[in-house]
């Protein structure tokens, strides 16, 4: 085909340097070794052919049309190799040796996504030529919820998915994972979102306890979040539910996880209302409640019922106790029991203790 002929160069000069400065944006990226996206704009020009000046937009598969020669593909290229591959197309069929420069005018807006369990699930800009880390992202939409898995953050790339683990990321120090355009972050909800056990009985919050985000939950942290037992509360015999199923468990049992659906139960003791009698020489005459846990020694007793009367015969006392309907007595010295002399005697529930006045 006939090339087109130069204009005269002086004219061309003039020409070019307006067009240059008209298309000259106002914050304009940095051009260095920016490749080229789709819908990026860019303006081109070719020195002594300003008519020939295009302003386009790259399509979403990264191609640019131009006069004479058609839609030639940009994306992916550096300015440079982009004004290499325009200039030979010109030079091939249409111009001599053709001067092509090609500015970037305004980038295309880079994205990625961001959905789940976060604040505000949506779209977050990259920086034009800059960098965005995953941590920057989730920030960006408002950081993870309460009941996000921050364990297990998803980076959707392509066909890839990747996994990382916020907290590790957030450490100081921690090397930092930089997102493309397309990317997705999908930030998942925690397995044990929703999840709980439910306490009952003797326990001052009765109700719905939920799993923390590690799923351990022991039954001690149970108690605590319930507000604590009562006063009534057998510790020793509280049970757990479990598919049917039901079993004993310690209060300080930290390795014996709880699992969701979970019921505990705290019983009352079957001490509540139970008592001893104490008679005689001791300062409050009548009943002394049994202790909850069920461990109630003579000289306990006494001491609860404010001790000793002056007259008291320590070394004569008696218990009584009643079972089946026979009656049984114990003479026991307290006196040698105070020193260690005899182990201490062990109460129950009814029993009735005499501490006789000293006959001198």
């Amino acid at each position: 085909m006939k090339r087109i002929s130069s204009f005269s160069r002086l004219l061309g000069i003039v020409l070019s340097l307006l067009g240059l400065a008209a298309l000259a944006p106002a914050q304009a990226p940095e051009q260095g070794d920016y490749r080229l996206k789709p819908n990026d704009q860019i303006s081109m020009t070719i020195f002594e052919h300003t008519d020939l000046l295009t302003s386009v937009q790259l399509t979403a598969s990264g191609e640019a049309s131009f006069q004479l020669i058609g839609t030639i593909k940009l994306g992916g290229k550096t300015l440079r190799e982009a004004e290499s591959l325009v200039a030979a197309a010109y030079d091939a069929d249409y111009l001599v040796d053709p001067r092509v420069s090609i500015n970037l005018t305004v980038a295309a807006i880079e994205q990625i996504s961001v959905t789940g369990a976060v604040a505000n699930p949506g779209l977050v800009d990259i920086p034009p030529n800059g960098q965005l880390d995953l941590v920057g992202a989730i920030t960006g939409v408002g950081d993870v919820t309460s009941n996000a898995d921050g364990m297990r953050i998803e980076l959707k790339r392509g066909g890839q998915v990747l996994h990382y683990n916020l907290d590790q990321l957030r450490a100081k120090g921690a090397a930092q994972v930089f997102l493309q355009e397309g990317d997705r972050v999908v930030v998942p909800l925690n397995p044990f979102a929703g999840k709980s056990v439910t306490v009952v009985g003797e326990i001052v919050k009765a109700g719905a306890v939920s799993f923390p985000a590690n799923g351990k939950l022991a039954l001690a942290t149970v108690v605590g979040i319930a507000g604590g037992l009562t006063p009534n509360a057998d510790p020793a015999r509280i049970s757990v539910k479990r598919d049917g199923k039901i079993w004993g468990l310690q209060l300080a049992a930290r390795n014996q996880l709880l699992k969701p659906g979970d019921v505990i139960t705290i019983p009352k003791s079957r001490f509540v209302g139970k008592v001893v009698i104490l008679m005689g020489q001791v300062k409050t005459v009548g009943a002394v409640p049994f202790t909850l846990n069920g461990k109630l020694d003579i000289l306990t007793a006494i001491a609860n019922a404010g001790g000793y009367a002056p007259l008291a015969n320590k070394k004569k006392v008696t218990v009584t106790r009643r079972q089946g309907g026979r009656a049984q007595t114990w003479k026991l010295n307290l006196t040698d029991m105070a020193n260690g002399e005899e182990p201490l005697f062990q109460l129950l529930p009814g029993d009735t203790i005499m501490v006789p006045e000293r006959s001198f």
